[in-house]
Protein backbone atom coordinates (compact mmCIF):
# COMPACT_ATOMS: atom_id res chain seq x y z
CA UNK A 1 0.00 0.00 0.00
CA UNK A 2 3.00 2.55 0.69
CA UNK A 3 4.55 1.74 -2.79
CA UNK A 4 1.31 2.87 -4.05
CA UNK A 5 0.81 6.29 -2.06
CA UNK A 6 4.25 6.70 -3.13
CA UNK A 7 3.22 6.62 -6.98
CA UNK A 8 0.72 8.13 -7.19
CA UNK A 9 1.75 11.15 -5.08
CA UNK A 10 4.76 11.68 -7.33
CA UNK A 11 3.91 14.16 -9.60
CA UNK A 12 6.04 17.24 -11.48
CA UNK A 13 4.61 20.36 -10.51
CA UNK A 14 5.38 23.80 -12.27
CA UNK A 15 7.01 25.83 -10.02
CA UNK A 16 7.34 29.10 -11.94
CA UNK A 17 6.10 29.35 -15.98
CA UNK A 18 7.98 26.97 -17.81
CA UNK A 19 10.17 25.44 -14.87
CA UNK A 20 8.90 22.08 -13.23
CA UNK A 21 10.22 20.31 -10.52
CA UNK A 22 9.48 17.00 -9.40
CA UNK A 23 7.53 15.76 -6.16
CA UNK A 24 8.70 13.21 -3.86
CA UNK A 25 7.09 11.19 -1.42
CA UNK A 26 8.12 10.24 2.13
CA UNK A 27 6.24 7.61 4.12
CA UNK A 28 6.54 6.30 7.66
CA UNK A 29 3.89 4.09 9.16
CA UNK A 30 3.23 1.55 12.17
CA UNK A 31 0.84 -0.75 12.92
CA UNK A 32 -2.01 0.17 16.16
CA UNK A 33 -1.06 -1.92 18.41
CA UNK A 34 2.37 -2.16 18.10
CA UNK A 35 2.82 -4.72 20.20
CA UNK A 36 0.46 -7.09 22.56
CA UNK A 37 1.05 -9.04 25.71
CA UNK A 38 1.08 -12.66 25.92
CA UNK A 39 -2.07 -12.46 27.67
CA UNK A 40 -3.66 -10.53 24.48
CA UNK A 41 -3.61 -6.97 26.19
CA UNK A 42 -2.10 -3.99 24.71
CA UNK A 43 0.64 -2.46 27.08
CA UNK A 44 0.61 1.06 24.88
CA UNK A 45 -1.53 3.77 24.13
CA UNK A 46 -2.31 4.95 20.31
CA UNK A 47 0.85 7.40 20.53
CA UNK A 48 2.67 4.96 20.42
CA UNK A 49 2.55 3.59 17.13
CA UNK A 50 2.14 7.12 16.34
CA UNK A 51 6.09 7.64 17.72
CA UNK A 52 7.11 4.65 15.72
CA UNK A 53 5.31 5.73 12.53
CA UNK A 54 7.47 9.07 13.02
CA UNK A 55 10.41 7.29 13.38
CA UNK A 56 9.69 5.32 10.38
CA UNK A 57 9.05 8.46 8.07
CA UNK A 58 12.21 10.22 8.92
CA UNK A 59 14.73 6.85 7.89
CA UNK A 60 12.31 7.24 4.75
CA UNK A 61 13.59 11.17 4.62
CA UNK A 62 17.18 10.22 4.76
CA UNK A 63 16.48 8.25 1.65
CA UNK A 64 14.15 10.67 0.18
CA UNK A 65 11.19 9.53 -2.09
CA UNK A 66 11.06 6.15 -0.17
CA UNK A 67 8.68 4.61 2.21
CA UNK A 68 9.54 2.52 5.56
CA UNK A 69 7.80 0.57 8.36
CA UNK A 70 8.28 -0.93 11.40
CA UNK A 71 6.36 -3.96 12.96
CA UNK A 72 6.03 -5.12 16.52
CA UNK A 73 3.93 -8.18 17.20
CA UNK A 74 4.34 -9.66 20.94
CA UNK A 75 6.11 -7.77 23.46
CA UNK A 76 9.58 -8.30 23.98
CA UNK A 77 11.39 -8.70 27.32
CA UNK A 78 14.43 -7.18 28.17
CA UNK A 79 13.19 -4.04 26.89
CA UNK A 80 10.46 -1.37 27.94
CA UNK A 81 8.61 0.94 26.03
CA UNK A 82 10.50 4.05 26.28
CA UNK A 83 13.88 2.32 25.45
CA UNK A 84 12.17 0.89 22.20
CA UNK A 85 10.51 4.12 21.26
CA UNK A 86 13.68 6.04 21.79
CA UNK A 87 16.09 3.64 20.36
CA UNK A 88 14.62 0.98 18.21
CA UNK A 89 17.50 0.07 16.51
CA UNK A 90 18.78 -2.60 19.65
CA UNK A 91 15.25 -4.07 19.46
CA UNK A 92 15.57 -4.09 15.07
CA UNK A 93 18.85 -6.08 15.98
CA UNK A 94 17.70 -8.25 18.23
CA UNK A 95 14.74 -9.12 15.86
CA UNK A 96 11.62 -7.97 18.55
CA UNK A 97 11.19 -5.25 15.38
CA UNK A 98 10.39 -5.75 11.61
CA UNK A 99 11.51 -3.15 9.11
CA UNK A 100 9.99 -2.95 5.37
CA UNK A 101 11.78 -0.47 3.32
CA UNK A 102 11.55 0.38 -0.21
CA UNK A 103 15.33 0.43 -0.26
CA UNK A 104 17.86 -2.03 0.69
CA UNK A 105 18.08 -2.45 4.68
CA UNK A 106 21.75 -3.32 6.03
CA UNK A 107 22.26 -6.57 7.69
CA UNK A 108 22.40 -6.85 11.26
CA UNK A 109 23.57 -10.10 11.04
Amino acid sequence: MAARINTVMKMSIEILPGQSEMLTVSLGFAPFPFFVQANGSVPQKWDYAMRMADRALYAAKDRRDAWTGFWGGPMPSGYSLDEILDQPDAAVRAGDIEVVASYPLPSHG
